[in-house]
């Protein structure tokens, strides 16, 4: 299909990967007429030695199938098949700091809530009212939530009410290798650049029309009845008007039976460099069927809102993370190994001032990579890139004379799936301190 070639090739794709804590095995064992006899004669010492097993059996626990230990400080558990028994034991994990839920519930998530150790949580596979879950998520320091559908809706709640938690927001990617075989199925451009030129280091070769190549699995011809935009805003999905003035196109297309078939939507019939940036959604209705497909449009980065003295900031401050910072995220390996707390030498703290307030770097120390000796570890090296990253947007969400908080919305896709492109939304606050612009949040894009 000629949508096909607007992509490279296909590539391995850099996959995460969560990291569970997993506890130690628990050695089963056998009782018999014999083995019973043979207790009855043991030493004293082979008492204790059998006793102290049995206490450290104790210090085990079963939760959702999985094995922790008393001192583990992450758990995964799903809220489909939690059980009271996986609660209680829960109850008895008295270092846990961090949780993976998938399919979540309200009162799963306000149990953690309630717990004030955890202050990490990451819920999967989400696909509930965001608005239920808003004021049980604002006790935790950090919130990730892998959404089965990404809304633009969900998206200005989450970033407007959770203002003080480092919050990471996705459209969940399990369909990645999800390739359709029936019904209609629709490839687009991932991206759109009405410029006419990249504004993002992308792997990617990015149009500047948007091209919808379509795939008809079905046993019979299917006729094209309507062609429709959505932009995907805080209010929800808006209609976008073309310019016959209508919210829909009827184009003259037929696609046979187990055909494909692509289609332009030109600037004679849009117009490209007037839309607001931001996820767009197309919508292809047929006789008997309806397909759908996300892309972005994209005049430019999008981050116009800052300041000239910002925009160097954050420039500066990401060139900054790639070297000292992490991101502590649920699958993040340091959250199942925690590392050794060190004290942070002063000449550290003045190097990552220059970028962060003082306040966010001595109470986040454990974030960054410092040597035994207190000094900073360059650890760009270690940092590669992504094969499935297209861009990032830049979205204000408060704005004041001393502070403004932003969000990005990184745009994923990858070369053996042209039917899905995903997406990351993360947030960020500068803040205006006596020495200029500091970060108090911030978060790797790439």
């Amino acid at each position: 299909m000629n949508i096909k070639k607007i992509f490279m090739g296909s590539i391995l794709l850099t996959a995460l990967c969560f990291s569970a804590c997993s506890g130690n095995d628990t050695a089963v064992t056998e009782t018999s007429g014999e083995t019973a006899s043979a207790a009855a004669e043991t030493t004293p010492s082979e008492s204790e030695t059998e006793t102290a097993v049995t206490e450290d059996q104790l210090d085990t626990f079963s939760i959702c199938g999985n094995i922790y230990s008393a001192d583990d400080i992450y758990i995964e558990i799903d809220g489909n098949s939690i059980a009271e028994a996986d609660m209680e034991n829960i109850r008895n994990l008295k270092n846990l700091s961090a949780v993976s839920i998938e399919n979540p519930n309200v009162p799963l998530v306000e149990m953690f809530s309630e717990n004030h150790n955890v202050t990490k949580i990451e819920l999967v596979k989400f696909d509930g009212d965001i608005s239920e879950y808003l004021d049980v998520l604002k006790g935790f320091d950090i919130v990730s939530i892998d959404a089965v559908r990404y809304s633009g809706k969900d998206s200005a709640l989450i970033y407007s009410e959770l203002s003080e938690a480092s919050v990471k927001y996705e459209k969940n990617s399990d369909r990645l290798f999800d390739l359709p075989t029936d019904g209609i199925a629709l490839s687009s451009s991932v991206c759109v650049l009405p410029s006419g030129k990249d504004n993002f280091d992308t792997y990617w070769t990015l149009p500047d029309e948007l091209i919808v190549g379509i795939d008809n699995f079905t046993d019979i011809d299917q006729s094209l009845e309507k062609f429709e935009l959505f932009y995907l805003s805080g209010e929800g999905d808006e209609p976008v008007i073309f310019r016959n003035g209508e919210s829909f196109l009827t184009p003259e297309i037929t696609v046979s039976a187990h055909g494909e078939t692509t289609f332009t939507l030109d600037g004679n019939m849009f117009d490209y460099q007037n839309a607001e940036n931001g996820i767009y959604r197309v919508r292809l209705t047929f006789e008997s069927d309806t397909a759908e497909s996300e892309f972005v449009i994209a005049n430019s980065d999008g981050s116009e809102f800052l300041t000239e003295e910002q925009r160097e900031m954050l420039d500066k401050t990401y060139e900054l993370s790639k070297k000292y910072f992490y991101d502590l995220w649920i699958y993040s390996d340091c959250w199942g190994s925690p590392r050794e707390q060190k004290d942070i030498s002063d000449e550290a703290v003045k190097t990552l001032c220059e970028c962060y307030t003082y306040d966010y770097v001595v109470n986040h120390a454990d974030r960054f990579y410092i040597n035994s000796d207190g000094s900073l570890n360059d650890v760009s090296g270690d940092r590669s890139g992504s094969y499935v990253y297209v861009g990032t947007l830049f979205s204000p969400v408060f704005i004041s004379n001393d502070r403004v908080d932003f969000k990005t919305t990184v745009i994923n896709f990858h070369g053996d799936n042209p039917y899905f492109v995903w997406f990351d939304e993360l947030n960020y606050r500068m803040i205006k301190t006596k020495d200029g612009w500091r970060f108090d949040k911030f978060q790797l894009w790439n």
